[in-house]
C-alpha cells in the first residue's frame, strides 16, 4: 500500500472516529477524570499517595516497602485508568471488588510505554497489585481516573513505533524536537499524518521522559519514540561529547536505524550545535555520515545481517548552510483548529516544564540566529530542492 494510500485511509479512518466521538458525545459523552472524587488506599506509603493526583509530574508514589497494591475506590463506574508511569511499569494484575471479594479481571505484562491508558469493565473499586513484591519499579507520576465515554484527547494511547518511517526525526535531548526541529512534527504528524519516527539520541530522567511524551502528543505525534541508551553531559565542543558517548557506537546506532525503520527523510541537529552543544553536533553529523554506513554492507554487519542496506532520499539539517531556506510553519493547520505549526510548537514547548522557565531558551521565530524555520539541504539522492517548502519535495507518492 502505497503512502498517498495510507494517508487517504488514515484520513477517511480519522473522519469515522471524529463522527463516531460525537455520536458518543451526544449520548454517553467525553469521559470525565473522576480522580478528584476518589480514594486511594495503599499498604505502606501511605503519605504520598496524593502526589498521585497533583498533576505535578516531578512528583511520584512509588510503592515500596510492602506497598505493592494501590486501591481505587469511585463513587460512579470506572471505564479506564490512564497512568503515567515514573517507571518502566512492571507487571502487574487489575483486580475489581465483585460480590464481596477481590477478583482478578486482567493481567497486564511489563512494559516499555510509561503513559498507558488500561480499560476497565465499570467497576467502582479496583486495585493494581504488581506481581513482584517490594517492586521498587511499582512507581507512579500520575493517575486519572475515567468515566464512561470516549477518553478525552490528552489521553495518550501510544501505538509502537511505525516499521516503515516515511520522516524521521533525530534529536539529542527533550525539548529539541520543538526548540529547534520548530514545526516540522505538527506538520508532518499531526496535519499530514505521514509515517513518522521520532528518536530520542540521550537516555533522559523520567520526569523529562513524560515531558517529551507530552510535547510530541501535543504535536500530533501517536508512535511512541525510540529512545537511545547514551548518556549525555553537557559539552561545548564535539571531542567532548565523544569522550561520553563513543563515536562509533553512535555511528553503529544510527546506522541500524537507517536500515530498521528504512526513512525517506531525515531531520536532525545543526552540525555547529545550535548554540554550541557537543552532544548537537554530534547527533547531526551521525545523522549526515550514516546514510553512506547504511548503503554499505560492509559497515556494521549485524544490522546489515538483520535488516539489509537502505538508501535515505533526503536530509535536512537545522541551520545547514548549504541549499538554504525556511520553513513557514506559519500556516493555519485545520488538525489543531487552524493554529500554525509554529503556535502548536509552543504549546508542545511548554510541556517542558523542568526546562520551560529557563530564560535563555524558548522557540526560535523566524528572525532569531537560531530559528527553528531555518534548515538546509545537507543530502540528496532525488534532486534539488526548487520550491524549498517542503521536505518531501521530490519524494514520489
Amino acid at each position: 500500500m502505497g503512502a498517498r494510500m495510507r494517508r487517504t485511509l488514515g484520513f477517511l479512518l480519522a473522519v469515522l472516529i471524529t463522527f463516531s466521538a460525537c455520536i458518543a458525545h451526544a449520548t454517553d459523552g467525553m469521559a470525565r477524570d473522576l480522580s478528584a472524587e476518589c480514594t486511594f488506599h495503599v499498604v505502606a506509603n501511605g503519605w504520598m499517595v496524593e502526589r498521585l493526583t497533583d498533576r505535578d509530574y516531578s512528583s511520584r508514589w512509588r510503592g515500596e516497602n510492602g506497598g505493592n497494591r494501590l486501591e481505587i475506590r469511585s463513587p460512579e463506574p470506572i471505564y479506564g485508568l490512564y497512568v503515567c508511569w515514573r517507571d518502566e511499569p512492571p507487571a502487574f494484575r487489575l483486580e475489581a471488588f465483585i460480590s464481596g471479594a477481590w477478583q482478578e479481571v486482567v493481567a497486564h505484562p511489563a512494559g516499555e510505554k510509561v503513559h498507558v491508558l488500561y480499560p476497565v469493565d465499570g467497576h467502582k473499586r479496583v486495585r493494581l497489585v504488581a506481581e513482584q513484591r517490594n517492586s521498587k519499579r511499582f512507581a507512579m507520576s500520575e493517575i486519572f481516573v475515567l468515566s464512561e465515554g470516549t477518553p478525552p484527547p490528552w489521553v495518550q494511547q501510544w501505538q509502537d513505533p511505525l516499521p516503515k518511517a516515511e520522516l524521521m526525526v533525530i534529536f539529542a535531548h527533550p525539548d529539541d524536537e520543538v526548540l529547534w526541529m520548530g514545526g516540522t512534527l505538527p506538520r508532518y504528524a499531526g496535519q499530514e499524518q505521514r509515517d513518522v519516527v521520532t528518536v530520542l539520541m540521550t537516555k533522559p530522567t523520567e520526569l523529562r521522559r513524560s515531558e517529551l511524551l507530552n510535547s510530541l502528543w501535543t504535536c500530533g505525534v501517536r508512535n511512541y519514540p525510540v529512545i537511545a541508551p547514551f548518556y549525555d553531559r553537557y559539552s561545548g565542543r564535539l571531542v567532548t561529547a565523544y569522550k561520553y558517548v563513543e563515536q562509533k557506537k553512535l555511528d553503529a546506532y544510527v546506522t541500524e536505524l537507517y536500515r530498521k525503520y528504512k526513512p525517506e527523510v531525515v531531520v536532525s541537529h545543526d552540525v555547529k550545535g545550535e548554540y554550541g552543544h557537543g552532544m548537537h553536533m554530534a547527533v547531526a553529523i551521525a545523522a549526515l555520515d550514516n546514510v553512506a554506513h547504511a548503503m554499505n554492507p560492509k559497515r556494521h554487519a549485524a544490522s546489515y545481517k538483520e535488516y539489509g542496506t537502505w538508501l535515505v532520499s533526503k536530509v535536512y539539517l537545522h541551520l545547514y548552510p548549504e541549499n538554504s531556506f525556511d520553513m513557514d510553519w506559519d500556516i493555519p493547520l485545520p488538525a489543531f483548529d487552524g493554529k500554525t505549526g509554529f503556535e502548536v510548537t509552543q504549546d508542545a514547548w511548554a510541556c517542558h516544564q523542568s526546562q520551560y522557565h529557563i530564560q535563555d531558551f524558548f522557540v526560535m521565530p523566524r528572525d532569531h540566529e537560531y530559528s527553528c524555520y531555518k534548515f538546509g539541504l545537507a543530502f540528496t539522492n532525488v534532486g534539488p530542492d526548487i520550491n524549498c517548502n517542503d521536505f518531501f519535495e521530490n519524494i514520489p507518492e
